[in-house]
């Protein structure tokens, strides 16, 4: 008790390299998906569905569970900080497609990750500025008061304009107005009808 578990006989991942064919034994399959397979490190190395074969796979069928893939398993991609190994089935005439492919997918990440650490910041949910933002707001100053004060320089406007519509007369005239205007009216009619009965009966 209170000792680490070690993997005995197995390897690192940086025992292996990108590019080289390993022999491996496949320990899971998922038809849809793609297999799990064990080449003799810590981490199984995974093969996708669409590296099983040269043609198109729909479903994966020509594998099962204990299946010897002598030298055939050769790395496409190791990520060393995750501990993930992805690997590949294909013939050597699909390494530059698996290269570039890979390339694509990694540039695709990295695009992704720069989208999500610019919308942080814009959220405001940087820790690094989570205090210069309570500080803003604490003292009316930057981006934050900025904007409030807009919002309610906006809602004060439309209060007056509300206002002042209600106090000039309501007229009403539906052979020279247009439909909405027509409806605007009729509806601020109403609005007065209701504030001059709750003035004189004292209910809503």
């Amino acid at each position: 008790e209170g000792k680490k578990r070690r993997c005995i006989g197995r390897k690192p991942c940086t025992d292996f390299k990108v590019g080289k064919v390993y022999t491996g034994t496949v320990v899971y399959v998922k038809p849809k998906l793609g297999i799990f397979i064990d080449i003799g490190c810590h981490s199984d190395a995974f093969c996708h569905i669409s590296r099983i074969a040269d043609d198109f796979v729909d479903t994966i069928t020509e594998y099962k569970v204990g299946d010897v893939l002598e030298n055939k398993v050769r790395l496409v991609d190791i990520n060393r900080r995750k501990k993930k190994i992805t690997a590949s089935l294909q013939s050597d005439d699909k390494i530059d497609q698996e290269e570039q492919s890979n390339e694509n997918w990694k540039k695709r990440q990295m695009e992704r990750n720069a989208k999500m650490e610019k919308k942080r910041q814009y959220s405001g949910s940087n820790p690094s500025n989570f205090g210069d933002d309570m500080r803003q707001r604490n003292t009316g100053t930057g981006a934050y008061y900025d904007n409030q004060e807009e919002t309610k320089s906006v809602n004060n406007q439309d209060e007056q304009e509300q206002q002042q519509d209600e106090e000039l007369p309501i007229i009403v005239d539906p052979e020279n107005m247009t439909p909405m205007e027509l409806k605007r009216a009729r509806k601020l009619q109403r609005r007065a009808e209701r504030r001059k009965q709750k003035e004189l009966t004292g209910i809503a």
